[in-house]
């Protein structure tokens, strides 16, 4: 009887083993193990879309320049462009932001300030975010302004 022969192969030898183990489970641990073996493939494949995407974007990214920014109406307001530079040093100081440019857009400690529009600061305010982060005061007046940023890792020191 060819059924009860000993599978040949690594792969039938897995398959057969599987199958023995998963007919002496439980409803819950099958259950189990289905729920975690649907993890390990959405972590799969999230990590693929993920590192698919950063592969793309870097092979996009080869060679290209910009020379002019992005075209944009947004300034910052009056009462923040009424501070200063000192002003905007100190609060770069205090919040650990580090720069390099020229002309870069003031810090912005508040997200009405950056004039965000209604539904968004709705949603921040539904979402009980009550203030910008260090990188969030700096880095949205830059994008706002079509500014280019960079964001180091925290490993990374300026030389």
């Amino acid at each position: 009887d060819d059924d009860d022969a000993e599978p040949q192969s690594l792969l039938e030898q897995a398959s057969a083993l599987k199958e023995k183990l998963e007919s002496t489970l439980t409803t819950t641990q099958r259950a189990d193990l289905e729920r975690s073996n649907e993890e390990t493939r959405i972590l799969r494949e999230a990590s693929q879309i993920q590192h698919n995407a950063l592969q793309a974007a870097s092979e996009l990214a080869k060679g290209v320049t910009y020379d002019t920014p992005l075209r944009t109406t947004w300034t910052p307001p009056r009462s923040v462009l009424a501070e200063g530079e000192t002003k905007w040093n100190d609060t770069r100081a205090k919040w650990h932001i580090l720069l390099e440019g020229h002309d870069v857009p003031p810090p912005i400690k508040n997200f009405r300030e950056m004039k965000l529009p209604p539904p968004l600061l709705t949603a921040l305010t539904e979402k009980n975010i009550r203030r910008p982060t260090p990188i969030q005061m700096q880095g949205l007046p830059v994008a706002l302004a079509g500014r280019d940023m960079e964001k180091p890792s925290p490993f990374h020191y300026p030389s």
